[in-house]
């Protein structure tokens, strides 16, 4: 109907790192999935713990999301999101996607076929709308491994994609990557990367980004370890140069007590835009601190500052800050609750507070629940979020999931109720 949202898969590369876990795994933190968009812009990210009922995951599950020209350095683009998660503008930056698991609840997302879903949205102009995409793609790959020494190696990656849809304009990207590590000792373990990737598209000519990063793995204590790099980029267009970037980067881990991590990241970016000339400058920090209090209870707190400054008309300084404090109580191994409270400050004025608390119990071996609230205020606007989970392992080949989700947002109803029924052979 006219201005109704219709959603169109992609047809995009999915790679798991590790690799993806054999059916009832669970979901674990660290997890990463790299997608290809092979040039295709995308509007929506989503992941469902099982594929062929699209089952989504639950939004307890945090993940951080990356972006990369290559897919061997990457860059933070957004930190702590929940799936499906949907870009502001339609994005069509870099060819590559990750995601990281950073948290999952204390008992995660059983894995069923997953799949990751990348769609293109887009609003209806009438009764009915029709769309059809083809697209004929062409790939092929080349690396190289060579150990000097056993402490000295050097790597060659060669990539060739070329991408032709249609409706769309054709795509052509070629990638070069070489890499060096040298492990002197575990003071000074340093990484050289150079990278050079072009990408060719009919009608609006040639992109080219040459980065070269060195960074260094400090193993200081058993308990402590720090990592600096700096990351210098080149970005052109039609052989004139368009963009340069320089970025420093830290990241300190460290087991303070046997109960008590830390872990601590600060980054400096300085950007450059030749046209019309705007000069960006970053500066964030982010500082994570876990504590188990108990066997059974685990509190972690977040406080992330990032400080932006352009040269640009009407830009200025900018600062946001971000506190989140997390707690989880296993009160047995039938029962647990979890609750999350963050807060941010932007510095545009657009403050938001954010509640999440769900509890899961076990009414008996094979029945399990889940039930959540989240509301989030900002502004003139609150929404409150109600969802409940149930499976039923009716027997070992047989079981019956139950989801039931509501929104209310500025008096709007949401709401939707899914039963899957799954048999194992």
């Amino acid at each position: 109907s006219p201005g109704e949202e219709i959603r169109f898969p992609l047809n995009v590369g999915v790679a798991w790192n590790p690799p993806m876990p054999s059916p009832g795994s669970p979901l674990v933190r660290d997890q990463e999935i790299v997608i290809d968009l092979q040039g295709q812009p995308v509007d929506e990210i989503s992941f469902y713990i099982n594929g062929t009922f699209f089952e989504p995951v639950p939004s307890t599950v945090r993940w951080d999301l990356y972006e990369s020209d290559d897919g061997e350095i990457w860059e933070s683009l957004r930190t702590s999101i929940a799936l499906p998660y949907r870009f502001r503008r339609t994005y069509q930056r870099r060819r590559y996607l990750k995601l990281v698991v950073v948290e999952v609840p204390v008992h995660a997302p059983e894995l069923e076929n997953p799949r990751v879903q990348a769609s293109l949205i887009r609003l209806g102009t009438g009764p009915t709308e029709k769309m059809t995409i083809t697209s004929d793609s062409l790939r092929t790959n080349l690396t190289l491994a060579y150990a000097f020494t056993p402490n000295l190696s050097a790597n060659y990656y060669f990539s060739y994609n070329k991408n032709s849809p249609d409706p769309g304009a054709g795509t052509t990207n070629v990638n070069h990557t070489l890499s060096a590590s040298w492990a002197v000792n575990r003071f000074f373990e340093p990484h050289l990367n150079l990278s050079t990737t072009t990408k060719d598209t009919e009608g609006e000519g040639k992109d080219e980004t040459v980065t070269i990063a060195l960074n260094n793995t400090s193993q200081i204590y058993e308990t402590l370890q720090v990592i600096t790099g700096y990351t210098h980029a080149i970005s052109k267009e039609d052989g004139k140069t368009t963009h340069t970037s320089d970025t420093l980067t830290f990241t300190t881990t460290a087991n303070l007590y046997p109960d008590l991590d830390l872990r601590w990241n600060g980054n400096l970016s300085r950007t450059r835009s030749y046209f019309p000339g705007v000069t960006t400058t970053g500066l964030g920090t982010q500082l994570y601190l876990t504590a188990r209090l108990t066997p059974s209870l685990t509190v972690s707190g977040t406080y992330d500052i990032n400080r932006s400054e352009s040269t640009a008309s009407g830009g200025g300084t900018v600062t946001n800050h971000l506190f989140t404090i997390d707690a989880s109580w296993r009160m047995s191994d039938d029962f647990s609750l979890k609750g999350t409270e963050s807060v941010t400050i932007s510095g545009e004025g657009e403050d938001t507070l954010n509640s999440t608390y769900s509890v899961w119990f076990a009414l008996t071996p094979k029945i399990q629940a889940n039930l959540q609230y989240m509301n989030s205020r900002g502004g003139h606007s609150t929404t409150h979020n109600y969802s409940a989970f149930v499976s039923w392992k009716v027997s070992p080949h047989l079981t019956l999931k139950s989801t039931y989700d509501s929104t209310i947002a500025d008096g709007d109803v949401k709401w939707g109720w899914m039963m899957n029924l799954v048999a194992y052979f």
